[in-house]
């Protein structure tokens, strides 16, 4: 009997004598021809146990990602500075108010490596304001009022989907064809030379810093900012433009 031969009766053989055995774990060192049934699910009646690797911890989803990291970060926190959240429950003390975009790609503390408590923030599509709008007026007076703040920044950036939005306003419908109107408007105004830009990243830039401009003028348009500067209290408007691609930001020199 040559090798070849006996190999197949010797796997043959203890595949059989696996089948007539007890019920067994099954595990990777059987045969090949044995472990091909089990990947096939095929045993009979005396095989009633079939050893399986644990089954692989299903993926986390995004929001328990975020639950598993904020868990994490505040015990790192902790650990560095035992009192660091027991002082975050102290009267909070910005000075500045940043209305920016809601984009994702723009968050103010970290762009601006702020640290908890130093920047009041209200963000919206498109960092827009508008004098019938009750929210962003009510953050407005409690950053003045309350708060005390002696900055607002307007702040717009780089590929801004609003700006987007605003180039095709007419396949836009409900709330954001209202909230959109302005700048369309605004873009409208400016069209011959927004369009007359070389590349669209620029005639984007540019529609996003006439944005920003438009809604300081609105700003200072505001009873309760002219209130508080007739006051003699400090209190600066500023304009600013965020490039995306470079993580800069550019002050517009409006105020």
């Amino acid at each position: 009997m040559n090798s070849r031969a006996f190999s197949t009766l010797q796997r043959s053989s203890i595949t059989k004598l696996i089948f007539q055995a007890k019920p067994i774990r099954i595990h990777r060192g059987y045969t090949a021809s044995l472990l091909n049934n089990i990947r096939k699910q095929q045993f009979p009646p005396n095989i009633k146990y079939v050893h399986n690797s644990p089954k692989p911890v299903p993926a986390l989803s995004l929001p328990e990602q975020i639950l598993k990291y904020n868990k994490e970060w505040a015990k790192n926190k902790t650990k560095a500075d035992s009192s660091y959240f027991e002082n975050m429950t102290a009267v909070q003390t910005p000075e500045i108010l940043w209305i920016g975009c809601s984009d994702s790609r723009v968050c103010s503390d970290v762009l601006t490596g702020s640290n908890f408590g130093r920047v009041f923030t209200l963000r919206n599509v498109g960092n827009s304001l508008s004098t019938t709008d009750t929210n962003s007026l009510a953050v407005i007076q409690f950053a003045v009022e309350t708060l005390k703040i002696k900055h607002i920044v307007i702040v717009g950036h780089t590929f801004c989907g609003a700006m987007e939005a605003a180039f095709k306003y007419n396949s836009l419908n409900g709330p954001i064809s209202d909230w959109i109107k302005p700048i369309a408007d605004l873009y409208n105004k400016n069209k011959p030379t927004i369009d007359a830009l070389p590349t669209h990243k620029q005639q984007n830039q540019a529609l996003s810093e006439l944005n920003v401009k438009r809604n300081v003028d609105i700003i200072n348009s505001l009873d309760i900012i002219k209130k508080t500067k007739k006051s003699g209290k400090e209190l600066n408007i500023h304009g600013w433009i965020y490039d995306i691609e470079n993580g800069s930001l550019q002050d517009l020199k409006v105020s």
